[in-house]
Order: structure tokens, then sequence, then C-alpha cells
């Protein structure tokens, strides 16, 4: 079992990701919790990246791959808000959430969807 981890852990660090903070500079960008206890071997910047998280009362976004993040929406919220634009694919579909993948274009859209707060500009 620790062996198959430490190739989880190699593919994760040849994939790129997308920088949420690049991205999303006008949202509250979070650590998720687990990066906290990843091996000390593993916590470089570039693995760093795969952590950060934009939070909102009805849900969360995370980075999925080098062109696109994804979506943790919780389901009550209107399921018609989401058809927002073709754009946005319907990876998964429950009876309390459902995960989307979209573009970075339109990650305004998702937080106004999630309900993420936006950093106060002075």
């Amino acid at each position: 079992m620790k062996v198959k981890v430490k190739e989880d852990h190699k593919q994760r660090q040849e994939e790129k990701v997308l920088d949420m903070r690049i991205v999303a500079k006008d949202y509250f960008l979070y650590l998720e919790e687990s990066w906290k206890y990843e091996p000390t071997e593993e916590k470089t910047e570039e693995n760093k990246l795969w952590f950060y998280e934009i939070r909102g009362k009805q849900g969360f976004i995370y980075p999925y791959n080098e062109e696109n993040l994804a979506a943790v929406v919780f389901w009550n919220t209107e399921e018609n808000k989401v058809k927002v634009t073709k754009k946005v694919k319907i990876l998964l579909k429950c009876d309390e959430e459902m995960i989307l993948l979209f573009s970075p274009k339109y990650l305004d859209q998702i937080c106004k969807i999630i309900m993420a707060p936006k950093k106060r500009k002075i």
C-alpha cells in the first residue's frame, strides 16, 4: 500500500497544475488542511499548487489540471444556476452535491454560485 502512495505522489509531481494564485486574485485562497500532513520530501512549491482552493458557503473550487478548475457545488443550490454556459461540464451529480469542470474564464460565475467571498478593494 505504501508503494502505491509513493507512485501517486510521483505521478502528481509529473502533472502540471493551474496556479490558483494567479487565476483567482480577487478571491480568498485557502490551503487545504491535508497539506500539513504531506511527507516532508513532498512539500515543494510545485506540489503546494494542488492544495489551494476557493471556499464558499455553497461549495469550493480547486485546480483540476493545467487548463481547468473543478468545483464541488452543494446540492441545495439551484441546478439551473449551473447552466451558465455550455462550457461547464458536470463530472458527477449526486444526491447532495455535484462536481463541475470549467475553464478559468468562468471563475467569477462559478464563484457566485458557491457564494465565495471576494477580497475587498481599496
